[in-house]
């Protein structure tokens, strides 16, 4: 949620930017019109934006937002608390302090003066006439000054227009951007000053609290990487002739608890096949082979090489398991079991050109290619 309202925060205020621009645009289109020369231009111009940087200043004031140390809502809450944070770094709030005093005082001296501040703006636009008008006649006359009596009965009140409307449009962007974008980046660096305030005490919280305070993806990472370092330290222990049981319950153990994280990672099951294999389990390595391929199909991954060794390494096991009945005199089930074990070769070939050249040669699947529907050739 606060990644979408930060989004929502940065378009909108995007949309305002680009809507002040135009009608600053328009504004000063308007004005240059009225000027006619470019001595005329100039001043409109510095007079439109010394307005939009008066309305934005009176906007900013206005809108400023108070943090949260300051608001009613913590007041009560640090007052009830029986061991408030001392240590959480509190903003420095003599702007919103001087803010609020500004604003109470333009409010009660702009109500006490109303006719002040007409007569004003009237003032304002009448000299800004007089310029534009002087200017003006100076630009058509090669520099000669106009009568002390030149008027214009349209140029007085398009310069109070100007006026007006310059302060409103910086006051109304300057209220609106700073409302919106304000706030969440205050938001956002008090909440990275007090996290780094508080960095020393979580180091020396439990795992469980220090689990809640990770990313989910970190964690699941890390617990990836625990599985199969656990993984590779049985394999090697069977490989040396030095298994231990108790390596091998705890790597399949935090094993399957990953699976559940990662139910289509190729490598996780490939080992776990293995283990299981080396610990005297076929149907077990089997069983979760099994179960990292229907994930995989059912999960919406493509299926490519990474799928098609979980299916090769399954079909070495079934055939293996197929061997192991063929011992037993059950060659019926056996064979059954070879024809499984042929679909699943095929199919990994189907996802892995390799694996063709790897079948022929290995000798989990020697006994595959007992008849004439199953020879090396046919794959």
């Amino acid at each position: 949620m606060a990644g979408a309202h930060l989004v929502f925060v940065e378009r909108t205020a995007r949309t305002i930017a680009r809507w002040f621009f135009l009608f600053v645009f328009v504004g000063l289109a308007a004005a240059f019109s009225v000027a006619g020369c470019l001595p005329g231009d100039g001043i409109l111009a510095i007079t439109a934006f010394a307005c939009v940087a008066v309305g934005a200043t009176i906007g900013f004031l206005f809108s400023i937002p108070k943090s949260a140390q300051n608001s009613d809502n913590y007041q009560r809450a640090s007052a009830g608390s029986a061991a408030p944070d001392n240590n959480a770094p509190k903003s420095n709030t003599n702007l919103e302090q001087i803010s609020d005093w500004l604003v109470k005082i333009l409010i009660g001296a702009g109500l006490v003066q109303l006719a002040k501040v007409r007569s004003l703006l009237e003032d304002m636009a009448e000299k800004l006439s007089r310029c534009v008008l002087t200017t003006k006649y100076a630009d058509a006359h090669n520099g000669m000054l106009p009568p002390s009596g030149i008027t214009d009965p349209f140029c007085h009140p398009f310069c109070l227009f100007l006026i007006l409307y310059f302060l409103t449009l910086g006051l109304l962007t300057s209220y609106l951007i700073t409302r919106l974008w304000l706030p969440l980046m205050i938001f956002k660096t008090e909440q990275g000053l007090k996290s780094g305030s508080q960095a020393r005490s979580y180091l020396l919280v439990s795992r469980q609290k220090v689990n809640e305070t990770v990313e989910a993806a970190t964690q699941n990472q890390l617990m990836l990487q625990d599985a199969l370092k656990t993984l590779e330290i049985a394999l090697d222990g069977h490989d040396k002739g030095v298994a231990s049981e108790t390596n091998d319950r705890l790597a399949m153990q935090r094993s399957k608890e990953c699976q559940k994280l990662f139910p289509v990672h190729r490598t996780l099951g490939i080992y776990m096949g293995r283990l299981a294999v080396a610990m005297g389990s076929l149907d077990q390595a089997i069983d979760i082979l099994q179960q990292f391929i229907a994930a995989w199909e059912t999960s919406g991954e493509k299926l490519d090489r990474d799928y098609a060794a979980l299916l090769y390494n399954l079909a070495c096991y079934k055939n293996l398991r197929a061997e192991a009945l063929a011992r037993e005199n059950k060659n019926a089930e056996a064979e059954e079991l070879r024809n499984r074990v042929w679909a699943d070769l095929k199919r990994s070939i189907l996802y892995d050109a390799e694996n063709k050249t790897e079948a022929g040669t290995d000798s989990d699947l020697a006994s595959l290619f007992n008849n004439t529907s199953r020879l090396k050739t046919a794959l």
